[in-house]
């Protein structure tokens, strides 16, 4: 019997799985795990196949050492899942395979302590999510627990954008279910608790799971309930130091090996859907948003603009520590470009030391970064206390009027209480090279007036005729926007015309994960068939070149 046996080894692309051969008497199944001699040492594999046959006589196969257990840690449906997205991201299967499975050992895998798989999975043709899309932000949570209300029996994992959100659920879910089991599964949590997370989805277990991304990759029994919260959120296109992936693109590769049942919710619909349903277009009445829009050329003509408009100074100057005011950023740098004092030249640069005109070394800081907003704050409001909220920081100053933070205050509490909340860059939102910016923008307000329900919104924007401004105040405005990115899509062949992948030479840096600029080429595959055509591709590419799919897409 000749066995495959993918070892727990970080290993180039291209390399492995291996063979190895077995006697009649050893009892090894796809999905045991087993040990193997391995350049000089004894390692861990698994094994993903198993054939009938004799080894060759030219070059002669080396012997299984030892199997761990007569059952299999994982299923023939997962080992299939490994390979195919070890073929789709251009990783070793190696890795990928240490990537979705917790530290393990032989003590681990003892038959006394493995409990048998429940079920044997089917295989997929196509795979179909379904997509839960409600009016309000509000709605998204009892929507997920009526969904796990329907399947009290069945294993649910429901994957979180971030763990605050995990937090939240939580909270939403011991309230609803106070007899069931119902554990926290993210990278930070401890090894024990993660190996018995592993183990009780593994078999079926009737557990509530919420987790982070990371949770994408637990080994799924079959009608496993896989819930996924806000999949139009960034934080789920990317693993910290794994494979550049996208939890929806992990569960659609898996569902085509694994029997589960996934289901997204939002109170966004992507264009995508909308398609996919078109009724949704005539039943989905989402509510229109009530914010401010500050025409940023407006006041340049009139000569009230400065790094804090004279409109939002008023607005800023009735916040109070109970309920106070966010100025919301994307950067952090101390600022964008630099200005010459002496000879007012700026200066596309953040490191510079000189000016290059008049050889002058007085540099002012110029642009809308967290540093420089709350200098100019602090300025313009010497009697407030003024904090800053990053990623880097643990919480929100507790005596603050004016916090300055990124989009990593999003989910924090304090903005339950703001009084306003403000946007000074509000077209970076849209500004990226990438078809889905303008989406993707129209999700990110939804969500920030959501987030931040009795705070008055001030948007900064010099693109006040912009269609996106419309769709958020208007229902009417909103399903021509979709009905005219659905006609654009079609003409310029993207999504879901066509499967958009991207290959690209080597790890993209972190502030480029979302554009689609910067590759070597770019790949369309017909949406039905891209999986199948994508891991035919790959064993084309080099060794330092990686495909990626495109983050966010279904």
């Amino acid at each position: 019997m000749i066995i495959s046996v993918v070892p727990l080894v970080r290993l180039p692309v291209g390399v492995g799985p291996f063979s190895y051969t077995a006697s009649e008497d050893q009892e090894i199944v796809v999905g045991s795990l087993v040990t193997i001699p391995f350049r000089s040492r004894t390692k861990l594999g698994i094994v993903v196949d198993c054939t009938t046959g004799t080894a060759p006589t030219d070059k002669p196969l080396q012997p299984i050492t030892t199997t761990l257990s007569p059952i299999p840690l994982v299923s023939e449906g997962w080992c299939a899942s490994l390979l195919r997205l070890a073929t789709v991201y251009h990783v070793n299967p190696g890795t990928m395979a240490i990537s979705m499975l917790p530290s393990i050992g032989p003590r681990m895998v003892k038959a006394a302590t493995l409990p048998p798989l429940a079920h044997a999975h089917a295989a997929h043709g196509t795979v179909a999510l379904r997509h839960t899309i409600v009016d309000r932000g509000a709605d998204v949570d009892e929507a997920l627990i009526a969904q796990v209300r329907a399947f009290p029996e069945s294993t649910c994992v429901i994957i979180c954008p971030e763990s605050s959100t995990v937090d939240r659920i939580i909270a939403q879910c011991t309230a609803a279910f106070p007899g069931k089991n119902i554990r926290a599964y993210t990278r930070a949590g401890s090894a024990k608790d993660v190996k018995a997370i592993w183990h009780r989805v593994r078999v079926a277990a009737p557990d509530i799971i919420v987790g982070t991304r990371a949770a994408a990759l637990l080994p799924f029994a079959p009608e496993t309930q896989v819930l996924v919260v806000h999949p139009q959120d960034d934080s789920h296109t990317q693993w910290d130091g794994q494979p550049h992936t996208t939890t929806l693109d992990v569960l659609m590769i898996r569902a085509r090996s694994e029997n589960l049942r996934v289901t997204t919710f939002a109170h966004t619909a992507t264009t995508e859907q909308l398609l996919e349903k078109e009724a949704w277009t005539r039943a989905w009445n989402p509510e229109p948003l009530t914010f401010e829009s500050i025409d940023n050329a407006q006041l340049v003509r009139a000569r009230l603009y400065h790094a804090i408009p004279d409109p939002v100074r008023d607005a800023l100057a009735q916040a109070t520590s109970e309920h106070p005011a966010v100025i919301l950023v994307n950067r952090t740098d101390a600022s964008v470009v630099l200005r010459c004092a002496e000879c007012e030249t700026i200066i596309a640069s953040r490191t510079a030391t000189e000016c290059p005109q008049c050889h002058g070394t007085t540099l002012h800081s110029r642009g809308m970064s967290v540093e420089y907003l709350a200098r100019m704050a602090a300025e313009a409001f010497p009697a407030f206390h003024t904090g800053v909220f990053t990623s880097e920081t643990t919480d929100v100053p507790p005596d603050a009027q004016i916090i300055v933070a990124t989009d990593s205050i999003l989910y924090h509490s304090v903005l339950a209480r703001a009084s306003i909340v403000w946007a000074p860059s509000a077209d970076a939102r849209f500004g990226r090279l990438w078809y889905r910016t303008v989406e993707d923008a129209l999700y990110y307000f939804r969500e920030l007036a959501f987030r931040a329900p009795t705070a008055r919104l001030l948007l900064s924007t010099w693109k006040a005729e912009h269609p996106l401004w419309g769709a958020l105040r208007d229902t009417d405005a909103l399903r021509r926007f979709f009905a005219h990115e659905l006609q654009s899509r079609k003409k310029h062949q993207y999504p879901p015309y066509i499967r958009l992948i991207r290959v690209s030479p080597g790890p993209l840096p972190k502030q480029q994960k979302s554009a689609i600029t910067s590759t070597t080429r770019l790949v369309r595959l017909p949406m039905a068939t891209w999986i199948d055509e994508l891991c035919a591709l790959t064993p084309q590419l080099a060794r330092e070149d990686r495909v990626e799919p495109n983050p966010l897409s279904p």
